[in-house]
């Protein structure tokens, strides 16, 4: 039976996606894949067992994907991997991976772009100026932000529930104390708020400006 459908599959159709051993059926793996791989939500291929949660194995499941599906898996563990690269810089122009160099200068190898990988302009000297200027924006950033328990990166909210999801690593966790989190039990088990007050506040203040139009 498969655990996510409750449908009585034949062991034939049923598909391994992770290194553990609970087993789904291939219409419900790959309908979960085409989901997660099309929203960009690469942490969420694992296992739907709640205390399993081990990652997707992309071999196992690359049988139930579309060549499109497939290479855009492929291309986005790239493009997490390059973002945890600190010296792997964004071609302002075409958006391709560029290297920057200690000067902070990086060059696109696909159009040949050279910048300033502290500002994005075109390469120039000087560029203390503008590591001071990011310096400054990181700081006041970070003021304002909690690092992802899982990468490092900084986040920001502006509104909505403490359940965050990095957008560098994709890994869930809450804002309030910065914990790691794979679901909402860490706020219905007596730990944080899901909602601040201010939040809920702010939800009364716009629910009756609309009831009062």
């Amino acid at each position: 039976m498969c655990g996510i459908c409750f449908e009585d599959t034949p062991g034939v159709r049923h598909v391994w996606a992770s290194s553990c051993a609970h087993a789904f059926c291939q219409d419900c793996i790959g309908q979960l894949c085409s989901v997660h791989i099309a929203e960009g939500s690469l942490d969420n291929l694992r296992c739907p067992t709640p205390d399993c949660k081990a990652p997707f194995v992309r071999q196992n499941v690359r049988g139930l994907l579309s060549e499109e599906l497939a290479q855009r898996w492929e291309d986005l563990e790239l493009k997490q991997a390059l973002e945890r690269m600190p010296d792997v810089l964004y071609c302002p122009r075409c958006s391709a991976a560029c290297v920057e160099d200690s000067d902070n200068c990086a060059q696109c190898p696909k159009c040949l772009y050279a910048f300033c990988g502290l500002c994005s302009d075109s390469w120039h000297t000087g560029t203390q100026v503008c590591f001071l200027l990011r310096l400054l924006e990181q700081d006041s950033y970070k003021a304002t932000s909690k690092m992802c328990p899982n990468c490092g990166m900084a986040i920001q909210k502006t509104e909505g529930c403490n359940k965050m999801t990095c957008t560098n690593c994709h890994r869930h966790f809450c804002y309030k104390c910065n914990k790691a989190v794979l679901d909402y039990d860490h706020f219905r088990e007596g730990g944080c708020k899901l909602f601040d007050n201010s939040e809920v506040q702010r939800w009364q203040q716009d629910w009756d400006a609309q009831v009062h139009r």
